[in-house]
């Protein structure tokens, strides 16, 4: 009889009904640290990596330097902290509109969707350039490649040995490089409308890989008498080739 009024009592309670609420010291721990990593993004955004001391960190989050390093002994300790939290968001975030890849040619919203994303985590997106940080969470941007690389190889026309090389040129375009530059660019384009310019421009290249662009390859000239089979020829070579025919 007990162990059956046990039974319906784990069934009636919710799920996560077991898990222990944070305390009130630990809520605030957490705030103070989230405040921390933000304004670290935005001095590093602002300032640049060595504009800033932790002093000036500490001032702007409205601790004390001894509660600073208390929490972050080093700025290495932030941006782990970082990559386990804000920018694993956005990570989250990049792979979900990465996932619509599979519509690419129908739907330009793709990219612009991507670019405000971009822009909604500007500051941290910007710091992490200035960083060095090229990804966050390298299992999400293996997926991210992984998805453009199928949408390539899918498509009908595209030399097998041009897919990778595509695939990078098209994650760059795709990525916040682009982004950035289009945003500090004396040019007045929102996220949605550089978004728009890119899907054109990424749609441009697939056609001219899939049509008589061909594959993306070094042009090799044959000259039996100056160079061995297979090796290919550097610009001097050519004009040279081309000034004796």
């Amino acid at each position: 009889m007990t162990r059956e009024r046990g039974e319906r009592r784990a069934e009636a309670e919710p799920e996560g009904a077991g898990e222990r609420s944070p305390t009130l010291r630990e809520r605030q721990a957490e705030q103070i640290r989230r405040e921390l990593r933000s304004q670290f993004i935005r001095l590093v955004a602002e300032r640049g990596v060595d504009g800033f001391t932790f002093q000036d960190l500490a001032s702007a989050a409205g601790v004390s330097t001894r509660t600073l390093y208390r929490y972050f002994p080093s700025r290495e300790a932030i941006i782990e902290s970082l990559m386990e939290s804000e920018a694993r968001e956005l990570d989250r975030e990049l792979l979900r509109e990465a996932g619509s890849l599979a519509t690419f040619d129908t739907n330009p919203d793709l990219v612009a969707s991507t670019f405000e994303v971009f822009d909604k985590h500007a500051q941290l997106v910007h710091a992490a350039r200035l960083l060095g940080v090229t990804g966050f969470d390298g299992r999400k941007r293996e997926e991210r490649t992984r998805l453009v690389r199928q949408v390539i190889a899918e498509t009908d026309g595209i030399d097998a040995a041009t897919v990778d090389q595509l695939a990078a040129l098209v994650r760059l375009l795709l990525g916040s490089e682009t982004w950035s530059r289009l945003r500090e660019a004396d040019i007045d384009l929102d996220p949605r409308e550089a978004g728009y310019a890119v899907h054109w421009a990424v749609q441009v290249l697939i056609n001219a890989a899939a049509g008589e662009a061909g594959p993306l390859r070094p042009r090799v000239v044959a000259e039996p008498s100056s160079m061995a089979e297979g090796e290919m020829s550097t610009p001097a070579q050519e004009a040279e080739v081309s000034r004796e025919g």
